[in-house]
Formats: structure tokens, sequence, C-alpha cells
């Protein structure tokens, strides 16, 4: 694995694990930790773009700020689909994730990260409802966090497309 992505992958994971256990404790996903994340993101960017070929450079930046973008109107959508089910801590550390995965990266993040949380949710759904003993179930029943699903799919994405160049 290129030491590039073995930063990059440590630089999101010093935030992402804390980010996803307050998630998973508290149900919120601190504004704070999101962009301290974004901002050491950005400097390694710009640190990594001295190295690169000028030719690439708007290249770089392009995929980038697309990554962030996408993601962030992916999770917009999302949030007003779910009428507020996903929180604002979660779109931003979305955004975040997209801005580190770069497109196209940042959408097969967002599809990973989206197929985690349902198989979750649909676990938990089947999980109580047999606790229930046959009750049916019409409404969401519980809370679920998102920014370890969002974290998890980042990291399982950048993984693969390293190992598939």
């Amino acid at each position: 694995m290129p030491v590039w992505l073995c930063v990059k992958l440590g630089i999101y994971l010093l935030f992402a694990i804390p980010q996803s256990l307050i998630d998973i404790k508290k149900l919120r996903a601190p504004l704070s930790i999101s962009i301290f994340a974004f901002l050491i993101l950005l400097a390694f960017y710009i640190a990594e773009g001295f190295f690169m070929p000028r030719r690439l450079l708007l290249n770089f930046v392009l995929t980038l700020v697309l990554g962030l973008f996408l993601s962030l109107l992916i999770y917009m959508v999302a949030r007003l689909l779910t009428s507020g089910g996903l929180g604002k801590g979660d779109i931003w550390w979305g955004c975040v994730t997209g801005f580190m995965c770069g497109y196209p990266s940042a959408l097969i993040a967002v599809f990973f990260s989206a197929l985690l949380g349902i198989l979750y949710y649909v676990f938990l759904a089947v999980r109580k409802r047999s606790l229930k003993k046959g009750g049916v179930i019409y409404k969401p029943f519980f809370a679920v966090p998102y920014v370890p699903f969002i974290s998890v799919g980042a990291i399982v994405v950048q993984v693969l497309f390293t190992v598939l160049r």
C-alpha cells in the first residue's frame, strides 16, 4: 500500500474512530471533529499538491471538491427523504469523507455506507421483531448511528481502489 494512502487513512481514522464512538454512544456527531478533520485533510492535500506535477494538480483539486459536493448533495437529499432521519452531523462527516475519497470513490463509499447501514437496520428490525414474538412493526422504532457506516464504507473503498489499481 502506498505511503501517501497509509498517511491519509491514518489521518482519517484519527478522527473517524472518535466520531464513530461518540455517534454510537450519544447519537450525535460533533461538528467540531468534522471541521478539524477537514482542515487536517486539507493541509495534507496541500502538502501532497506541492509534490505533484502541475498538469495533474487541477484534476486533483477538482476530484476532491467534486467528491465533497456530491457527498453533500446525496446526504442532503437523504435527509430530506428521511424527514430529518439523517442528522446534520452525519451529513458533515459524509462531506469530510467525500473530500477524503474524492470523485468517483466518494460515490462508491456512499453506496457501501448505505448498504452497511441498511443491512444493520434490517438485522436490528428482525432481532427486535423476533423478541416481540410476531408483533408487526410499521414505523421506525430505534435510531441507528450512521457515522460508523460512512467511515467503514470510505475505508473499504480506499483499500479496494488501491488493490484493484
